[in-house]
């Protein structure tokens, strides 16, 4: 009886999960994750040193990530605990002692000026507005700064920060087929390829091991997910076609004498 042998592009077909079409897990700028933070201030400008109001139609540029360059902007000193891979965080922003009217804007450090604004205040009057402000991604930039700000007229600016997104971390990924198709792709990029039954149809990960579903030898073929070694083979019943693990067994069906087996 001919073996059959799984390749990656075939696993990554049957389970649907074709890589084109498909962003990367853990992208830096779309499905980040929140992570909250004591108010902090960052930005003070009225403070010594910090440079005071920005000027009417100026652009002043800000730090919000790491430990540094927070004293000159009337932040906290050491920062406010938001870390270098962060890319947007919860701020919020007051205009203080504005003269005149006007507006604020910001955006990402390096990026283009937005129209539209973030504040927008009255003579006299402080006005506050808390916001998901995106700000420089080392990803894909040189992030000297991380916010620029534009001031419509003169304005102190104060900003205390609440909380950041970030990417999800890679090593904190636990979705078991993604483990799993990261693995095999591994192998399969050293042209590697694993006997198993007669033509394979599915495939689950443990968190250990590869299981994967024999039509039409009608097994269960257990592999070594790092190695690709056989560690078993299991009688499934007639046709095992779909294959799964809820934590603690493996459960196989059978698809012509409509039953399910657990391995």
């Amino acid at each position: 009886m001919r073996k059959g042998m799984i390749i990656l592009g075939c696993m990554i077909a049957l389970l649907g999960m074709e890589s084109e079409g498909y962003a990367e897990l853990g992208d830096t700028g779309a499905d980040l994750i929140y992570t909250p933070v004591p108010p902090c201030r960052i930005i003070d400008t009225r403070q010594p040193g910090a440079g005071g109001p920005i000027p009417g139609n100026g652009i002043r540029d800000f730090v919000v990530v790491g430990t540094t360059g927070f004293e000159s902007q009337g932040g906290n000193v050491g920062g406010c605990g938001i870390p270098e891979d962060a890319t947007s965080a919860m701020v919020n922003f007051i205009a203080v002692g504005p003269t005149a009217s006007g507006h604020l804007r910001a955006w990402p450090y390096g990026g283009t000026k937005p129209n539209a604004s973030i504040v927008n205040f009255t003579p006299g009057v402080n006005i506050a507005n808390g916001l998901i402000q995106p700000i420089c991604n080392p990803a894909n930039a040189t992030c000297t700064f991380d916010l620029s700000m534009f001031a419509a007229s003169d304005v102190s600016v104060v900003a205390d920060v609440l909380g950041y997104f970030r990417r999800f971390p890679r090593e904190q990924v636990h979705n078991p087929l993604k483990v799993a198709l990261l693995r095999w792709y591994e192998a399969n990029q050293m042209n590697n390829t694993f006997a198993v039954g007669d033509s394979p149809y599915a495939i689950a990960f443990d968190g250990t091991n590869i299981w994967v579903a024999n039509l039409v030898s009608d097994n269960v073929t257990k592999l070594n997910a790092a190695t690709g070694a056989v560690v078993g083979t299991y009688p499934a019943g007639d046709s095992p076609r779909t294959i799964a693990f809820d934590g603690a067994n493996i459960w196989v069906t059978n698809f012509m004498i409509d039953k399910v087996s657990k391995l």
